[in-house]
């Protein structure tokens, strides 16, 4: 999987870090106190790690995969509590069923958003309780 994924960085590289840009496009300004204002994940009761196959199909092989990949490499560049509000946003869009997501794709986008959030605890931002560390 390391492969694709940076395969991924560099074919995305342009979008490096413009994830808030894309929000603001679609919503308009975001406010800074919204952000500042995170300390936590706050899905953690949807929250859960998947085996390594069903990540590698979610994030390389299935539908939706170009443009997660796309997110994800936005998401670079952002502090923790960008990271979480953007994918606090993509949650709402493409997960949340008041919003009524494609059902193709949503449980493909949840184990995405799981995944990434999994890879902050692993890299030592946010701990066991899904709250930021760094």
């Amino acid at each position: 999987m390391a492969k694709e994924f940076k395969d991924y960085d560099k074919i995305y590289a342009s979008f490096k870090g413009t994830a808030l840009e894309s929000i603001e496009r679609v919503n308009g300004k975001v406010a800074r106190e919204d952000i500042d204002g995170i300390d936590r994940w706050p899905y953690i009761a949807r929250f859960k790690d998947y085996s390594a196959d069903v990540v590698r199909n979610a994030v390389y092989e299935d539908t939706g995969v170009q443009y997660w990949q796309k997110f994800r490499v936005s998401l670079k560049g952002l502090t923790t509590k960008e990271k979480l509000y953007c994918l606090g946003w993509y949650w709402d869009v493409h997960i949340s069923p008041w919003l009524m997501p494609n059902p193709d794709t949503a449980t493909l986008d949840l184990i995405r958003v799981n995944n990434y959030i999994s890879a902050l605890k692993r890299g030592g931002l946010l701990d066991s309780g899904l709250r930021i560390i760094k």
